[in-house]
């Protein structure tokens, strides 16, 4: 993340179709915790893009992915802050979900 902290990640949950990991800050030398993110809330498909600085979790209600949940928080320097949720909606039987509904959104 910077010179002084890391992201560490430690997946905590393996299913069929998808994975949830716990994430939190530490300083370099792995011997300190400074921030621990919610837990199960990052990962599945999605992860931390080092170009936008976001780390991001998108999640499957069910396994032919017929509704997703997801959400993003973007480094600021200090910490991550939370700046987007959505959901797709209820199961309805076919790929990727009916639409994209925003949850909540925020420009960072």
């Amino acid at each position: 993340l910077n010179k002084q902290q890391v992201l560490v990640e430690a997946i905590c949950i393996g299913g069929a179709y998808q994975t949830s990991g716990y994430y939190a800050i530490a300083n370099k030398e792995l011997t300190k915790i400074e921030q621990v993110l919610p837990p199960m809330t990052y990962g599945g498909h999605g992860g931390f893009d080092e170009k936008t600085a976001a780390l991001s979790g998108s999640f499957k209600g069910r396994g032919i992915g017929d509704c997703w949940s997801g959400n993003t928080a973007v480094w600021d320097g200090k910490t991550f802050v939370r700046n987007e949720e959505h959901t797709t909606g209820s199961c309805k039987g076919f790929a990727g979900g009916a639409w994209l509904m925003p949850i909540f959104e925020t420009r960072i």
